[in-house]
């Protein structure tokens, strides 16, 4: 248990919450605003206003299958997330190698009543790939499933792994906010990671973070978080990516997403996994199988940067 003052520091990593809000620049401001309201539509029709409050995922007033009726961006022909079939993949010359600067202090930790977002200041960028320019990290959150099997919403040859891990950008060189850029073809940039419970083959590298997550408790505060926190080691090989243009998995399921799906899983132990499961009981049925199901394809080109023969799939 933590006190009344949510105060918890181990191995150097601590967080505590707001009492006011975070002293940053007008224009920075308004960037974690947006996306703090990330799973708000744009729109004033009341019934959707309503809508950003109760969808969710198993025991929703409103399940992800019943999203697009609700969202009308999920009607469209890009949606995400999709499987990767390796039959109709398509090697490109043309995506340049991957390069992450990352800080290694994350700025705070939101539950925002469907998951658990760490939130970054600006500085820390991705480049390469799909992208045409730098795009700047906002936050990182996970999905994970219930039991052996699936969980990861994004699937290579039909095949799941327990949990991923999403790095979500945007193109900060481009628009001049989160919220215009969720409204253009080419605003975010999504690294999608794929996490596969092997004990054996785990590095332990998600548990300084995720065992914090029980105590965030509060929806909608802000937990500061102080020491450090090593992004590059969740992160499995950078050189095996593929690439596709999708959506949010999460509502308002804008189409605004150039997604990198690592070729390589993350390897994560039983303990880190059942961290994660644990979290529906503390934070209700929204953090369990919290993945959206597949979407359809539609003709897009999936494209990737590696020979596929004799390479191993997930597991």
């Amino acid at each position: 248990m933590i006190s009344s003052r949510c105060r918890m520091a181990t191995s150097g990593f601590a967080f505590r919450p707001l009492k006011k809000p975070l002293g940053l620049p007008r224009t920075r401001a308004r960037i974690i605003q947006d996306f703090v309201r990330a799973n708000a539509s744009t729109t004033d029709n009341s019934e959707i206003r309503r809508a950003d409050v109760v969808w969710g995922y198993e025991g929703s007033e409103i399940p992800a299958q019943d999203w697009p009726s609700h969202f009308p961006c999920g009607c469209g022909s890009r949606q995400s997330p999709i499987n990767i079939d390796l039959s109709s993949v398509q090697y490109s010359e043309n995506l340049d190698p991957l390069k992450l600067n990352y800080s290694i202090t994350p700025h705070y930790i939101i539950n925002d009543g469907h998951g658990i977002r760490v939130h970054y200041q600006p500085g820390s960028t991705i480049s390469g790939a799909n992208l045409e320019n730098p795009y700047e990290l906002v936050q990182l959150h996970f999905h994970w499933g219930s039991g052996k099997g699936f969980g990861s919403e994004h699937t290579i040859n039909g095949k799941a792994g327990e949990a991923e891990l999403h790095l979500v950008h945007w193109n900060h060189i481009k628009y001049n906010s989160v919220q215009e850029a969720m409204d253009a073809p080419d605003g975010l940039a999504v690294l999608g990671i794929i996490m596969v419970e092997n004990t054996r083959r785990a590095n332990f590298s998600t548990r300084k973070l995720i065992k914090h997550f029980p105590y965030i408790r509060k929806i909608g505060e802000k937990y500061p978080c102080s020491g450090t926190i090593y992004l590059n080691e969740m992160i499995p090989n950078l050189s095996k990516f593929y690439t596709y243009d999708g959506s949010l998995t999460t509502p308002p399921l804008n189409e605004a997403v150039k997604w990198i799906v690592l070729g390589k899983p993350l390897y994560v132990s039983s303990n880190e996994m059942e961290i994660f499961r644990s979290l529906q009981h503390i934070h209700g049925n929204n953090f369990i199988n919290n993945y959206r199901p597949l979407q359809p394809k539609n003709g897009r080109t999936v494209n990737n940067n590696f020979e596929l023969e004799a390479e191993p799939i997930l597991r």
